[in-house]
């Protein structure tokens, strides 16, 4: 099912997203890089948001009301995981970028 997901964002995020509407998560997903804590806050759904390239973001939360899918390339490719809303990763967890459903 994740795996599932994972596609269909792609499928969006290749298509250019421009066929789903504006919409936009609400909340803040936050994540460390480094000695940083940058967030995202109501990030744009169906579009891919970077993270960091090196080193890839840790301790990832998802404080909005959509699903976060993970992903190891910073172009949302190589699907990692998804976060639930309120849910945070494991903290061996790492992704480079997310788009949100």
């Amino acid at each position: 099912m994740k795996r599932y997901a994972a596609v269909l964002v792609i499928a969006a995020l290749i298509l250019g997203g421009v066929a789903s509407p504006a919409h936009a998560a609400k909340g803040t997903f936050s994540y460390t890089v480094g000695f940083h804590e940058p967030s995202l806050v109501n990030p744009q759904n169906y579009m891919c948001h970077k993270l960091a390239e090196t080193p890839p973001a840790r301790l990832l939360t998802n404080r909005t009301d959509a699903r976060a899918l993970i992903f190891d390339e910073s172009d949302c490719h190589t699907f990692v995981s998804a976060l639930e809303p309120g849910e945070t990763g494991s903290p061996v967890m790492t992704g480079r970028s997310v788009a949100f459903l």
